[in-house]
């Protein structure tokens, strides 16, 4: 009984939170940052669905690691298996998946800007 008042409590202060933090912020703002997350996520799965393709052998591999930095920020690690899971971050790129995420967000920008009021 105890577990469920406490957690009742936290939901309660925390939405209480949400909600009168959300009136300071600005809309657009909040919309802008958003548009641009949801940019980063598409372009990691695009980056993500190159490297299964080359997997199974339908792309080719021309430069298999454009880098390694897995010392750094270790993909299998928490940071980065967050960072993989949400914006498709790999530690070692070949050149096509390096290639596709710079195509994406390139191609997003020219469109958002020909589009954008």
């Amino acid at each position: 009984m105890g577990g469920v008042l406490a957690g009742f409590s936290a939901s309660v202060l925390l939405g209480f939170l949400i909600f009168t933090g959300s009136r300071k912020i600005s809309l657009k703002i909040f919309f802008q940052l958003t548009n641009i997350l949801l940019v980063l996520f598409a372009a990691g799965l695009v980056s993500y669905g190159v490297h299964e393709l080359q997997e199974a052998a339908f792309l080719p591999v021309f430069i298999e690691h454009m880098w390694d930095i897995n010392s750094i920020l270790y993909e299998k690690g928490i940071a980065g298996s967050i960072a993989a899971s949400l914006f498709g971050y790999n530690g070692n790129p070949s050149l096509f998946e390096v290639s596709a995420y710079g195509i994406y967000i390139t191609f997003t920008i020219i469109l958002y800007r020909k589009f954008a009021h």
